[in-house]
């Protein structure tokens, strides 16, 4: 038991500033999370831009583990629906343990107009810790995807727009992250992947992803990313009204991560 706390103290301060900020799904862990051009359900996690072109009622739900700790586990849910001015989400995450935990409920909305796509999610977030209570705050990210050409879309993201903090004279601060990448697409079974992320409390993160449709309804996933190194790969499945994804991560000299996602979809979208 007290192994198993130390290294849950140890590697709090390295992944809990990212895990809303990384979001859920099986796709996106089998492309290191390089993620931020992706349109999909899943997107509500990770890029709320990413569900503007969404045509039908879709639902979505997630689940990770790392390292095989079950007090390192996360789980996430959503539901998307179409409205008159674009597509309106609402998505709740939940991360830890009955000592300690996070946990989110958001409600986002995004819009396309002809090759931009741009949403804004407001969530708010709980942290718990046995001894210590609960506390709540306000968060808002905004994010964007763009088509340059034919085949080339740039995707931005921003989370924590306000600033918000648990507890601003005890320095609880919730994490400010910017990400910013490319996606290509070469040739109609190919998808090419490069993220950049900065956290303001942490270095620079380099992320790239690739993603081959090897038939019409499976999809092969690998990636790799910095600080901390991790290689991952995956694969999807779509079955026109349901697809599974699932990633699998490894971190050098640390451990694994297990990340699986289903989504339904009650009506066919591009």
């Amino acid at each position: 038991m007290f192994k198993v706390t130390r290294v849950i103290f140890i590697l709090m301060p390295l992944f809990l500033s990212s895990f809303f900020v990384i979001g859920q799904g099986g796709r996106a862990a089998g492309l290191a999370h390089s993620a931020i051009t992706l349109e999909d359900e899943s997107a509500v996690f990770y890029n709320i831009a990413g569900t503007a072109k969404l045509k039908g009622i879709s639902a979505v739900c997630a689940y990770s583990n790392r390292f095989g700790i079950e007090s390192l586990n996360t789980y996430s849910a959503g539901v998307l629906a179409p409205i008159k001015f674009g597509v309106a989400s609402i998505d709740v995450t939940r991360f830890g343990n009955s000592i300690y935990n996070e946990s989110a409920i958001g409600l986002g909305f995004s819009h396309n107009i002809q090759n931009v796509s741009l949403g804004i999610k407001a969530s708010y977030a709980q942290l718990y810790i046995e001894e210590y209570g609960t506390k709540g705050v306000l968060v808002l990210e905004f994010g964007g995807i763009a088509q340059i050409i034919p085949g080339l879309t740039f995707g931005a993201h921003i989370y924590n727009l306000n600033q918000a903090a648990y507890s601003k004279e005890n320095d609880e601060k919730v994490p400010i992250t910017m990400k910013a990448g490319l996606g290509f697409k070469p040739f109609d079974k190919v998808l090419l992947l490069i993220e950049i992320e900065k956290n303001l409390k942490y270095q620079t993160r380099f992320r790239g992803g690739l993603e081959y449709k090897i038939i019409k309804s499976l999809f092969l996933r690998t990636g790799i990313s910095t600080h901390p190194i991790q290689s991952s790969f995956g694969f999807g499945l779509d079955l026109k009204r349901f697809k599974i994804d699932y990633g699998f991560g490894a971190y050098q000299r640390i451990g694994f991560q297990h990340s699986i996602s289903l989504v339904a979809s009650f009506k066919k979208h591009k």
